[in-house]
């Protein structure tokens, strides 16, 4: 059983957060993860989201749940699809092929690789996110 592999290892690190989370991610539908965000946004964390524009609209997407409760959330503006899959949380980049999605957790192969003490990597990673 797989179940929960990603998903816990996601949300326990946003629970570290101290002074920023920016979440480029293609699709954004598991409810725990939208709730750790919203946690965090909630303590004063700097949580940032841009999603890709036909994903925000797909059913049980969270980009509106977050975008009400305050937290920014944009979409790409591309005729491409934005199908990134990072988060910059404080200095470490988490980066792979893991989309935040139940379906990603229990129905895929999919990797998170964490880069952490990278700084390079930190800035290259935060410039992108800028860029979008």
């Amino acid at each position: 059983d797989r179940s929960g592999r990603h998903l816990a290892r996601l949300c326990a690190e946003v629970a570290r957060a101290r002074s920023r989370i920016w979440l480029a991610m293609f699709s954004l539908t598991d409810d725990s993860l939208c709730e750790a965000l919203l946690k965090a946004h909630r303590r004063g964390v700097d949580v940032r989201i841009i999603v890709d524009d036909d994903q925000s609209k797909a059913l049980g997407a969270d980009a509106s749940r977050l975008c009400d409760a305050g937290v920014p959330v944009a979409t790409d503006k591309s005729w491409a699809r934005m199908h990134h899959k990072f988060m910059v949380l404080d200095h470490a980049v988490f980066s792979g092929s893991f989309n935040w999605t139940r379906q990603a957790e229990d129905g895929n192969n999919e990797n998170v690789i964490i880069y952490r003490h990278e700084p390079g990597l930190a800035h290259s990673f935060t410039a992108e996110f800028e860029r979008l």
